[in-house]
């Protein structure tokens, strides 16, 4: 039986030949060291007394064991520096957890971004690494709320040693815009076929089912004499059908950028609001080079998320190559274009019917879109006081 204090303090297990274990006890004895020795010549030392031990037993043949016990296991991983980094850690953490805010998490319906959100209820004094006792809920509601852009309200809930937020953002009414000028038509911005006219101030001077072309009169502020006469800033909604097309072309050699190499040029410890630089390769990038930021919070067993960021900067070598497509390559490309640029041109408007057509050119693949959509297509243009545009 190994005594406790031996395996707090490390020893070594003795290995002494079985010839020579009477002459071993006797020269133990005459040193005045208390040992138990196995018939078979196997003895335990702790660890401040093997030179002692070994001294005395320099007559006999004897084979040292390593360091074993609490001590032991320590002076294994003496070199591993990471451990004893992630130990001291453990231990700030275990001291700080009950005194200090781990983390803030904000709650809600929300259309602003979250990083936005923490900034300003950073700014307000809620942050993680905060202390617990130095924080009024209610003032520092109070504080954020006076200098917040986009929370109208909030409540801070403390589960743990994370800080909940729930969180109604701000309703943000667009204040109308003045109209340029006090007398006004409508007319037409693009050729089309009146599909909808609805008049809220003004004279309509076309009807659904008319043709018209760009800079034709929709609505007139000119109002008649039966209508009072006089000048009018006219206002109303006109929808119309318009015909369309749009093409793409995709070259049969196409320019792509490719990242040659990448290297880790930073890495920063963000630990309860202090920031800690760990790698930094400042060099000198050249034009080529792109710099590439990533941010990702630890977490403990993968779940649990800890007060740490572990930021990393990336330098990458960027290179452009021409690639040749094949035919399947380019029709499929031209596709995706095609789609991308029909969902612009249509963004204010919907869709009637389309109808698609591609082909091999010498500059490449051709594919073009033959649309009708139905869009707002109407424009005010400014009235003189004498009624003329």
């Amino acid at each position: 039986m190994i005594p406790w204090i031996y395996r707090l303090l490390g020893f070594h297990a003795l290995q002494i030949e079985p010839q020579d274990v009477t002459k071993a006890a006797g020269a133990l004895l005459r040193a005045g060291i208390a040992a138990q020795i196995t018939p078979d010549g196997h003895m335990h030392v702790p660890h401040h007394r093997l030179k002692r031990t070994l001294a005395a037993l320099s007559d006999c043949q004897v084979t040292v064991g390593p360091l074993r016990g609490a001590w032991g296991a320590l002076y294994r991983v003496r070199h591993r520096y990471g451990l004893f980094a992630a130990v001291l850690t453990t231990l700030v953490l275990a001291l700080l957890s009950g005194r200090v805010v781990w983390d803030v998490r904000v709650e809600g319906d929300l259309t602003v971004e979250e990083a936005v959100l923490l900034q300003e209820l950073s700014d307000g004094g809620l942050y993680a690494g905060a202390l617990w006792n130095e924080l009024s809920f209610s003032e520092t509601e109070a504080r954020i709320l006076a200098s917040s852009e986009h929370i109208a309200w909030l409540s801070i809930d403390r589960r743990g040693n994370v800080a909940y937020v729930s969180i109604v953002e701000r309703a943000v009414h667009d204040e109308p815009t003045p109209p340029p000028y006090p007398y006004g038509n409508i007319v037409a911005t693009q050729d089309a076929v009146i599909d909808e006219i609805l008049v809220h101030a003004g004279v309509a001077t076309v009807k659904k089912g008319d043709t018209v072309r760009a800079g034709d009169l929709l609505i007139s502020g000119v109002l008649p004499s039966e209508a009072g006469g006089g000048l009018c800033l006219a206002d109303g909604q006109v929808m119309g059908l318009v015909e369309d097309t749009v093409s793409v072309l995709v070259p049969e050699q196409l320019p792509l950028l490719q990242t040659k190499e990448r290297h880790l040029s930073g890495l920063y410890v963000n630990f309860f609001g202090f920031s800690l630089n760990i790698l930094k390769n400042d060099g000198n990038p050249s034009d080529t080079c792109a710099i590439i930021e990533e941010t990702t919070h630890v977490r403990l067993f993968g779940r649990y998320r800890l007060p740490i960021t572990l930021t990393r900067s990336y330098t990458t070598e960027e290179q452009t190559v021409e690639r040749t497509l094949s035919a399947d390559e380019m029709a499929a490309l031209a596709a995706e274009r095609l789609s991308e640029a029909v969902r612009a041109r249509v963004a204010d408007g919907d869709l009637v019917r389309i109808r698609t057509e591609g082909a091999f050119t010498e500059s490449g693949y051709v594919m073009t879109a033959y649309l009708v959509y139905r869009a707002p297509i109407g424009t005010l243009s400014p009235l003189l006081a004498d009624g003329t545009p």
